[in-house]
């Protein structure tokens, strides 16, 4: 629910509804009960219902995140200095910035079971991951939109891990995680207008997680039932580093920019000055 809160929050409509409900088995046929029972649901237990989608097809990974070697992340390689991107058709630079868009969701949520985990995997077992389709990522058959599915499995464990106060989950080993989280956000300097107006927002205005609480009980009444976060994570300050992280980088990409476009602005200068004295010395000689 509150990855859901954090999308819109944040601008993006790919990340599937979710509402919350309170079970309540005396308003269920009879005969219908066992579904619930068999899936473990329990009477007056909140669940959280998502909305269904039924034309999902599979994605694989998006190869210009990476560089030619596929075998490391290159920095700063996708921004619109870059000619290559120049050069991309405009439904290919949607597709582009659709999955711009799930970098700074997935490092703000420190989401490891999406992109992350099919570089980890490639990392620590084999690259065939980079081939292999990339779970809880799906694109829609009738408009070729992207959907970010499946965001609450990690939210709470790894905003803990992130705040040092409890372990990693398996033998998974976050500290890759977490870089991998950094180098991939570092490859591009090309996002949404709208996701960078909402992280300039979320950044001035210091308080994410309340305004995300805030969300959570103006639009969930049945949210309050809900159980605590962990008494001893902190995830106003945790999730508001995630997201000035975010906010320093769009920074650096605009200095980048700032200092591409002085360049080039200095390198037409030379070319104006340099074709005035051509011109007058071919005056001198007539």
């Amino acid at each position: 629910m509150l990855s859901f809160l954090l999308g819109r929050l944040l601008g993006m409509r790919n990340v599937p509804t979710v509402v919350l409900s309170q079970v309540n088995f005396t308003a269920i046929p009879e005969h219908l009960l066992f579904l619930l029972t068999a899936a473990g649901w329990q009477d007056q237990h909140i669940v959280g219902m998502v909305d269904w989608q039924g034309d999902f097809i599979e994605v694989m990974f998006p190869h210009y995140i990476l560089d030619e070697s596929e075998t490391r992340l290159g920095v700063g390689s996708i921004s619109p200095m870059n000619r290559r991107m120049r050069l991309m058709s405009v439904s290919d630079l949607v597709a582009l910035a659709q999955w711009t868009d799930l970098l700074v969701f997935d490092y703000i949520l420190f989401n490891n079971d999406r992109l992350v985990r099919n570089l980890y995997l490639a990392q620590t077992n084999s690259t065939k991951y980079f081939h292999e389709p990339v779970k809880n990522v799906r694109r829609s058959g009738s408009n070729n939109g992207l959907w970010y599915t499946n965001n609450g499995d990690q939210l709470i464990a790894s905003f803990s891990w992130l705040a040092g106060i409890a372990p990693a989950r398996g033998d998974v080993d976050y500290s890759i995680m977490k870089t991998i989280h950094e180098d991939l956000l570092k490859t591009t300097c090309l996002f949404r207008r709208e996701t960078v107006l909402h992280i300039e927002k979320l950044y001035a205005q210091r308080t994410a997680a309340d305004i995300l609480f805030k969300e959570l009980r103006d639009k969930e009444p049945v949210g309050k039932s809900l159980p605590p976060l962990p008494r001893d994570l902190d995830f106003g300050q945790v999730l508001q580093k995630r997201i000035d992280d975010v906010y320093l980088h769009f920074q650096r990409c605009r200095q980048a920019a700032d200092v591409v476009m002085s360049q080039i602005k200095d390198t037409s200068s030379l070319v104006v000055k340099k074709d005035k004295r051509v011109k007058k010395n071919r005056h001198e000689n007539l």
